[in-house]
């Protein structure tokens, strides 16, 4: 008798464990696509160690997308390399994308790794990071320096998931 009561609490348990987490949907996100983004940047305003840099951008692969960039850059300096920890803001009519790079410079190379913090519009629910170049090309007068990110971004669809969640909660509610 007491097996039966203990199969019995076991099976009612898993019941109220599987209905109770069935309706809560999971967030909707998409499989992760390769991104390229780049800037030729030019200074445009700073002393050390603070520096803002504009400049147009382009984004490639996942979504196509032009816009203007400006990034506020803080340097440290060590004796054999730097840290340039960097915000960019990116903007277009479509929304702003927000990103934060921190990159290891030295007298042989400059490379770094991103990720995007936040967006408006259209990028509202974009998430994506990867790594960063900044090849030594720079022309014309004020120089230009490009960056080059690479890496994945995906979007995970919040409001969908709080709509979802929502509408469970209020079929539960009318089925008691």
């Amino acid at each position: 008798m007491k097996r039966n009561n203990f199969f019995s609490a076991a099976i009612t348990l898993l019941l109220i464990a599987f209905f109770t987490t069935s309706w809560v949907s999971p967030v909707q996100a998409q499989k992760p696509k390769s991104v390229l983004i780049t800037v030729p940047f030019v200074f445009t305003n700073g002393a050390f160690p603070n520096f803002v840099y504009t400049g147009p951008f382009t984004i490639s692969g996942a979504f196509e997308a032009t816009g203007t960039a400006e990034m506020d850059a803080y340097v440290t300096v060590y004796a054999d390399y730097s840290i340039y920890d960097c915000k960019w803001t990116l903007t277009n009519d479509e929304g702003t994308i927000k990103l934060h790079e921190k990159c290891h410079i030295t007298t042989s190379s400059a490379t770094g790794i991103w990720e995007i913090v936040s967006g408006t519009g259209d990028y509202a629910n974009l998430q994506g990071n990867g790594f960063a170049l900044m090849p030594a090309v720079y022309r014309g007068v004020p120089a230009e320096a490009w960056e080059i990110l690479k890496g994945v971004i995906f979007t995970q669809d919040r409001r969908r998931h709080t709509e979802d969640h929502n509408r469970n909660s209020e079929d539960r509610e009318h089925d008691h």
